[in-house]
């Protein structure tokens, strides 16, 4: 798609030259990505609507980090994205669909992890059970699906993403009423088959500033379309950045 506005141009069509707290990183996005950019002008209507709505601070910050992860996939020139892609047979539909050269195509849904100080282990694996499962239910079937989790990059070596997953298929197995509630599963067999349609996890800094971010990637060995090792290797990078 050739270029039809500025920098100048998209970002009064998208602001409205209203000021906002994103105004200044979208800025610095669009002029040190081309990608981003076409990206932008694509789907500028639905990113306009995103920023105008109302928004407390913590569904600010999700919506950062779902631009953010926008940015940063869209820095690999093998990826291509689209945004919020429409499903007539899905009732819920992924944030993006990735292009993977001409391969295949693969679901990516973004969330982030609300910062709360703690050192106990037992409550940070919860909570990122509870940010897990609330999402399973957005794995489609018969594709590749990837889970890209936000959290305080200072914090991001305390979660231990295996013993998480195990702790759920744990309380899958014991008929955890309140896991099945949180997933949309009705019995464990619905909850092992959602399971199943995750391939692997990313999490990586909510931070908006780039440059040097840890990042962590968990492969869903039970996957039935398991993420391969070079894409393994490109999400990693690209959430680094």
């Amino acid at each position: 798609m050739a270029h039809t506005r500025t920098i100048d141009e998209l970002l009064v069509e998208i602001f409205e030259d209203q000021p906002h707290p994103l105004r200044a990183p979208f800025t610095t996005w669009l002029t040190t990505s081309k990608r981003f950019r076409i990206f932008v002008e694509t789907y500028r209507t639905k990113i306009r609507a995103k920023l105008k709505a109302k928004h407390d601070a913590e569904s600010l910050r999700d919506l950062a980090f779902e631009l953010t992860t926008a940015y940063r996939l869209l820095q690999e020139p093998r990826l291509n994205l689209a945004y919020e892609p429409h499903d007539p047979d899905q009732a819920r539909r992924p944030d993006f669909a990735v292009t993977f050269t001409t391969k295949f195509t693969f679901s990516v849904e973004v969330t982030r992890m609300q910062a709360t100080p703690t050192d106990d282990p037992e409550r940070q694996s919860n909570k990122l059970q509870h940010v897990i499962a609330g999402k399973l239910a957005q794995m489609l079937p018969g594709r590749l699906n990837v889970l890209i989790i936000g959290v305080d990059e200072n914090n991001i070596h305390s979660f231990d993403v295996n013993a998480a997953m195990l702790q759920l298929k744990k309380r899958a197995d014991t008929k955890d009423a309140q896991l099945f509630s949180r997933s949309g599963s009705r019995n464990a067999a619905d909850f092992f088959r959602a399971y199943q349609r995750l391939s692997a996890i990313l999490l990586c800094s909510a931070q908006v500033v780039m440059g040097n971010q840890p990042a962590i990637v968990w492969v869903n060995k039970e996957a039935r379309h398991p993420l391969p090792a070079n894409l393994q290797t490109i999400l990693k990078t690209q959430s680094e950045m």
